[in-house]
């Protein structure tokens, strides 16, 4: 007998809810209205983003905000070179980005958008795309674009 007689193909859906916490729900607000909004520390440069509570290398809250331009540079990508069931306005390939965001020490990842593949390289200036319907969640950005 082959193992084929035993896998069951389904899809479980599980519907869930989460409390997102006071600084990552401020963080969700601000992408509704269009704003990229980092914490840091009262008197220091660190700015992260997503957002956080408490600063474990200051030993201090980071309840300092701070909105950020919504430009950054692309350090890292990956090219998923088919489409994807769950990202169909990605197109034909999704590209996953890791941006670094003008103003903020941590990075972001989302997808990236390139006219042509040439511009899709490391060190890229890009610049956030915003979903015209937001509803506070990650997705209120439609992906960042590069700027050539």
């Amino acid at each position: 007998m082959s193992e084929a007689h035993w896998i069951v193909k389904q899809k479980i859906d599980i519907p869930f809810q989460y409390t997102p916490g006071p600084a990552l729900l401020r963080f969700l607000e601000g992408l509704r209205g269009a704003q990229l909004l980092a914490s840091g520390v009262p008197g220091e440069a660190r700015k992260t983003i997503p957002p956080l509570s408490f600063c474990g290398r200051a030993w201090k809250p980071a309840d300092e905000w701070t909105e950020l331009p919504g430009t950054g540079v692309l350090e890292s990508f990956a090219v998923v070179p088919r489409a994807m069931a769950e990202l169909p306005e990605a197109g034909a390939r999704v590209v996953f980005g890791l941006v670094k965001l003008d103003g903020a020490e941590t990075r972001l990842v989302h997808l990236v958008r390139a006219a042509q593949d040439a511009d899709l390289r490391v060190g890229a200036r890009v610049k956030v795309l915003w979903n015209p319907a937001r509803s506070a969640a990650i997705r209120d950005i439609a992906g960042f674009e590069v700027i050539t």
